[in-house]
């Protein structure tokens, strides 16, 4: 953190930089019931399989998003498209689709690309930032309609020292009647997880430390992962607000460290790491730390969205 952030004059005068992309709150259950009484936090309406069981590549993956932007023809199936230009299959192209969908870089149903993707191919098409790849993390790992990533990134890896993929299937047995045994032995052990811990330990996540294989098929809990950026953490932040809390005009910092789903239990940074960020970020005008009744909280400048914090971390970066 030897860097400051440098916010240039011209940025917010930028017209690009005026685009917005907003974040969903959670959607309400179909049955009625209510978020408390969701079993592990997870939305009763989540989706089972997302992957197939396919790896996210990050060349392959870089150039499904490049053809959307910038390649697509409106006269023919996407996904015909897809499959003559990446030599993919469409099961694999699905896979791929899904991937972007729930990490806000695509549209659901329409594809069309949202003004991450554009920012993201810009100054990092090739997945090499570590912010790049925390943001995309914290997208998919706090969206409790993603039953296998949300479960494990917040109700199961908290918990344990290392974990075997036999013993991360049997954490979703509590599951089974929300959807058939068959469902979650053949969708998660045999998909979903093989594709979780293979992200995380040989493909585009490998590079945040957050899982490693010391054993086939046996995996430790890092807890020396890679540091957030700050301004990646206030985009982390604001997108915690906007999908739990919509409206909120602050939060105390203990729960950005520890609370279901927080930045700081998700992305599994050290409180002294996180309030050391939080002063950079109050130095820089971005936000502001406060003590009220005994507690430190921040407050969120009311101008600035998860997207414009995502900006000046790419402004601030260097290849």
């Amino acid at each position: 953190m030897e860097n400051k952030l440098a916010i240039q004059p011209s940025f917010w005068e930028n017209p690009e930089n005026k685009t917005k992309q907003e974040i969903t709150p959670v959607p309400s259950a179909s049955d009625g019931s209510l978020p408390d009484s969701w079993l592990g936090g997870i939305h009763p309406d989540a989706q089972l399989e997302v992957t197939s069981g396919f790896h996210l590549h990050a060349d392959k993956f870089g150039r499904v998003l490049a053809y959307l932007v910038n390649e697509r023809m409106s006269e023919v199936a996407i996904y015909d498209q897809l499959m003559k230009a990446t030599g993919m299959s469409r099961t694999q192209i699905q896979a791929f689709i899904q991937y972007a969908v729930n990490m806000q870089l695509l549209v659901p149903r329409l594809l069309n690309h949202t003004p991450l993707t554009r920012l993201v191919l810009t100054y990092d098409p090739f997945f090499d930032y570590v912010g790049t790849l925390w943001l995309l993390h914290y997208l998919i790992a706090s969206n409790p309609q993603m039953l296998v990533w949300n479960y494990m990134c917040n109700s199961v890896l908290p918990t344990v020292a290392e974990i075997s993929l036999d013993e991360a299937a049997e954490q979703f047995s509590p599951f089974i009647g929300q959807w058939s045994e068959r469902s979650i032995k053949r969708n998660v052990r045999d998909k979903e997880l093989h594709a979780f811990f293979a992200n995380y330990t040989m493909e585009l996540f490998a590079p945040i430390n957050y899982l490693k294989e010391i054993r086939k098929k046996v995996f430790s809990i890092q807890r020396d992962v890679a540091l957030v950026p700050p301004p990646i953490l206030l985009a982390t932040m604001l997108i915690h607000r906007d999908r739990f809390h919509p409206g909120a005009s602050g939060v105390e910092i203990p729960t950005l460290v520890h609370a279901d789903n927080s930045p700081g239990r998700l992305m599994r940074q050290r409180e002294a790491y996180i309030r050391k960020a939080l002063d950079e970020l109050h130095e820089a005008g971005l936000l502001t730390i406060e003590s009220k009744a005994n507690l430190d909280q921040i407050r969120y400048k009311s101008s600035i969205t998860w997207l414009d914090a995502v900006r000046l971390y790419y402004q601030n970066s260097n290849p």
